[in-house]
C-alpha cells in the first residue's frame, strides 16, 4: 500500500466526530479529543494558493474553537505544505512512525485473552479510568468507538477478574489497525503488552487479516522495542505542525 492509502484507511479505523474535504486537504473535528482527529491532513496537490487555504482552515478551527493543529506525512505533496508552515511558525513536533507486520506467518503461543467483538463496557470503563478522561472526552470517545462498532476489535487481560490490559484493533477488508494499547500501571514489565498484541493478531488471522499497522511516538522506546521484538517494520514517518 502506498503511503496515503494507508494515511486513509487509518482515519478510517480511527474515524473522527466530522470531516470535512477542502482542495485535497482533509479537515478533521472531534471536540479537541486525540490530534489525529482534530487536525489538518493535507494529503493531496492543492489547486488553491497555500496562504488561501491556510486562513480558511485557520477561520474555520477558530470557529470551532480548536487548536490549528496540521499533520504531516513523508510524502512529496505533504513536505511542500510542510515548509510552508514552517515558515508561518507552526512547529514541528510529536513524531511518530507508522509499523506494519505481515500475518501470513502469525504462530504465536496464545495465553489466556480475552476478545470481544463490537462495544464491550468493561474494557470501555477501564480505559477511560486509566487514562481519566474527563466526562466531555468520555463522550465522545465513545462516540468515535461506535462509529466502527462492528468492525472493532477489544482484546483485554484479566487477573483476579481484574482487566489489566487492553489493546483495539479495527478491521478493514484484509487489514487491522491497532490503538489504545495499555497496561496498568502496577503490571508493567510483565510482558502483559505482548501477549495483548499477540491476542489481537491471532484473531485477526482467524479472518484472513494479512497485514496490521500501528503507531508509535519516536519517544516511546519501550513501545518501539516491543513491536521490533515482534516483527513490526518502519513503514513512514508523520509529525504534526501547530
Amino acid at each position: 500500500m502506498e503511503i496515503r492509502d494507508i494515511e486513509l484507511m487509518l482515519m478510517r479505523t480511527w474515524p473522527a466526530l466530522d470531516e470535512k474535504i477542502y482542495d485535497g486537504w482533509i479537515l478533521r473535528f472531534s471536540g479537541g479529543y486525540t490530534k489525529r482527529s482534530n487536525c489538518i491532513n493535507p494529503l493531496y496537490e492543492s489547486y488553491f494558493e497555500l496562504e488561501e487555504k491556510y486562513e480558511y482552515c485557520k477561520k474555520i478551527y477558530e470557529e470551532k474553537k480548536l487548536p490549528i493543529v496540521y499533520k504531516i506525512i513523508d510524502t512529496e505533496v505533504s513536505i511542500v505544505v510542510d515548509e510552508f508552515l514552517k515558515n508561518k511558525g507552526l512547529e514541528k513536533r510529536d513524531m511518530v512512525t507508522v509499523k506494519e507486520i505481515e500475518l501470513t506467518n502469525v504462530n504465536y503461543n496464545l495465553k489466556n485473552i480475552n476478545v470481544s467483538w463490537g462495544f464491550n463496557k468493561e474494557w470501555y470503563d477501564f480505559y477511560v479510568k486509566e487514562n481519566k478522561l474527563n466526562k466531555q472526552e468520555e463522550n465522545i470517545f465513545k462516540e468515535l468507538l461506535q462509529k466502527n462498532d462492528k468492525n472493532n476489535m477489544y482484546v483485554y487481560k484479566l487477573e483476579e477478574n481484574e482487566i489489566i490490559a487492553v489493546a483495539m484493533g479495527v478491521v478493514e477488508k484484509n487489514k487491522i489497525g491497532i490503538f489504545n494499547v495499555y497496561v496498568k500501571d502496577t503490571y508493567r514489565k510483565k510482558g502483559y503488552a505482548t501477549e495483548i498484541l499477540e491476542g489481537l493478531l491471532v484473531e485477526a488471522r482467524k479472518i484472513n487479516v494479512e497485514k496490521a499497522y500501528l503507531q508509535v511516538m519516536e519517544t516511546n522506546e519501550k513501545a518501539i522495542k516491543l513491536y521490533k521484538k515482534m516483527g513490526f517494520v518502519p513503514k513512514y514517518r508523520t509529525w504534526y505542525r501547530y
